[in-house]
């Protein structure tokens, strides 16, 4: 047992009741034994946020991917800025809409601020994201672990109305899939006109990146061992057919992203056959989760 007077950052993480983010993450990756074409993705609040649990991931289950919100504004190894203020710094990338639930009215307590009832809106937000490598804290637990390498988005929604809090989201990801889909509009700009270089070459490498990891997938679903006499039937024949479009689509999606990449970069508009390019990625891309659910779905 732990000395009562230590403090909670130098508690080993087994002693500390967020270690069950790493037990999930252990149990993900027992399961993704039995799953071998199913992308497994831990999803996690800001309670999740912590190095221990990216460094676990990195350590015993790389085939297990991380989707968490930040919490803590950290020190990075390319700058001398924290995350935050790193992230602050880029230029806006995209914008996008999220639609808001309406809030309800909560009453104040002795302990806790209440808040006020507020519409549903939809809140216009813009969107920044970077590969970063986040440096171990300096705590008796973690400062003898390597770096980690990481996707950050930031989000942050400009001219909130009145009375209202702007939404402001971090989010960091090992999907390079989602952080592909999400750089996409800032590498095409808008109404088909170039967007930023830096926005373009991320898209174009964290492409390259995503189609990599999907074939080696696909190999591996491929070679895995078969059950004699088996029948598939029900949603695992659903999830073998929808690979005739995610397949065929994660071969398109590239070739026509190189020629909307050529185009941008010679100052163009995107034309021709390379107008299909999003399409044929947001197709695929949901092709590809409807598999996913597909195996995952009772």
């Amino acid at each position: 047992h732990y000395d009562e007077t230590q403090k909670a950052q130098d508690r080993p993480i087994e002693k500390k009741e967020t270690y069950r983010w790493l037990t999930t993450v252990d149990d993900l990756n027992e399961a993704a034994a039995y799953l071998p074409e199913t992308e497994l993705i831990a999803v996690g609040d800001r309670e999740s946020e912590m190095f221990e649990l990216f460094d676990h991931r990195r350590r015993k289950a790389p085939r297990v991917h991380l989707l968490v919100r930040a919490k803590h504004n950290r020190c990075l190894e390319e700058d001398s800025r924290k995350l935050f203020d790193h992230l602050e710094a880029l230029p806006v990338m995209s914008q996008a809409r999220i639609e808001v639930p309406r809030q309800r009215e909560k009453k104040s307590k002795p302990s806790k601020p209440g808040r006020i009832a507020l519409p549903a809106r939809t809140a216009h937000v813009d969107v920044k994201w970077d590969k970063v490598t986040l440096s171990p804290p300096a705590t008796t637990q973690t400062r003898n672990l390597q770096p980690v390498e990481i996707y950050a988005l930031s989000v942050v929604e400009h001219d909130p109305p009145e009375g209202t809090k702007a939404l402001r989201w971090v989010l960091l990801t090992t999907v390079p899939m989602v952080a592909s889909l999400i750089t996409g509009p800032g590498a095409k700009g808008h109404h088909g006109l170039p967007g930023s270089p830096g926005g373009r070459d991320l898209h174009a490498g964290l492409g390259i990146l995503t189609t990599g990891m999907y074939f080696t997938s696909a190999y591996f679903a491929i070679r895995a061992p078969k059950i004699p006499d088996t029948k598939s039937h029900g949603l695992i024949r659903l999830h073998k057919a929808l690979a005739w479009i995610h397949g065929p689509g994660m071969i398109l999606t590239p070739i026509l992203g190189a020629i909307a990449f050529s185009q941008l970069s010679n100052g163009e508009r995107v034309h021709g056959i390379a107008k299909y390019h999003s399409w044929a990625a947001y197709t695929t891309a949901g092709a590809y989760g409807a598999a996913i659910l597909s195996v995952t779905l009772k």
